[in-house]
């Protein structure tokens, strides 16, 4: 159910307070909390990626469940910091995702770093990210990927992103979902920017469904420039949750154009691209 009245309110802070920067990027007085509850969750989730790493090794390869093990402990982290930073999202349509049998290809717009741990907290079953491959030098978050085997792209490299288009087909045939990120990159201005080409070809390729996913107002609680959020999310951030977008007989543009429009459909205001707002 979407909702009028929150979707024309701007959570948008008109003075984040006193704020300093470190290395390039601001942070103000609540980002100082948000840094220290992750620097007091890092030693747990370091704890639990490596001990997730021993316990893999010391299976045969065909009993290690695709690493989802490695996705449990990252969705039990973003669970546990979004909620001590007064940011778990809602959740709307959440009935969507008990249709999904099978495999998947998630789509999402992109407008903070936030938008990945509170998509954590809806996406339950097993998937795995597309994700930029200099993600893998940040710390704990490149154990993450790399020990999860998630997909690394390098956008400028051809080759790179023909390997992800394979090693993607290839997880959604054998029953695991992809998420990504159709605009390629996350939004400098909060707003929906232009889906790039080939995202909705793993679909087709792989002969499954699409889902559309709504995050609202990630970039008001953590905008473009700052290292960690401005504000608390209660109340602010949501996400929404559409139907299956269907791709059999279809072609990519018509399956990009239905995800899109869901995917406005629930955008706020300030989100919109700028041709529809």
């Amino acid at each position: 159910m979407l909702d009028a009245q929150f979707q024309e309110k701007s959570f948008a802070l008109t003075s984040p307070g006193p704020t300093f920067e470190v290395s390039g990027m601001k942070v103000n007085l609540f980002g100082v909390y948000t840094f220290l509850i992750s620097l007091l969750s890092s030693l747990p989730y370091y704890l639990g990626l490596t001990l997730t790493k021993a316990y893999l090794e010391s299976l045969p390869e065909e009993e290690r469940d695709n690493y989802r093990l490695y996705d449990d402990v990252g969705k039990a982290w973003s669970k546990g910091f979004l909620a001590a930073t007064f940011s778990y999202p809602e959740v709307v349509n959440r009935s969507n995702l008990s249709g999904i049998s099978g495999s998947c290809l998630i789509v999402a717009n992109h407008a903070s770093w936030l938008d990945i741990p509170a998509l954590c907290t809806v996406l339950d079953h097993p998937f795995k990210f597309i994700a930029k491959g200099s993600l893998t030098k940040v710390p704990l978050i490149g154990q993450q990927l790399t020990g999860g085997k998630h997909i690394l792209i390098d956008r400028e490299d051809r080759r790179s992103q023909l390997k992800t288009f394979k090693e993607a087909t290839s997880y959604l045939k054998s029953g695991t979902s992809i998420m990504a990120f159709p605009e390629g990159g996350r939004s400098e201005n909060g707003r929906l920017g232009t889906f790039k080409g080939g995202v909705f070809s793993m679909a087709l390729r792989a002969g499954v469904p699409v889902l559309p996913i709504t995050v609202c107002n990630a970039g008001d609680v953590m905008p473009t420039g700052y290292a960690f959020p401005v504000q608390g999310g209660e109340g602010k951030l949501r996400i929404v949750v559409h139907g299956l977008v269907e791709v059999e007989g279809r072609k990519e543009d018509e399956v990009m154009k239905e995800v899109r429009e869901r995917i406005i459909s629930a955008l706020p205001r300030g989100q919109m691209p700028e041709e529809e707002e």
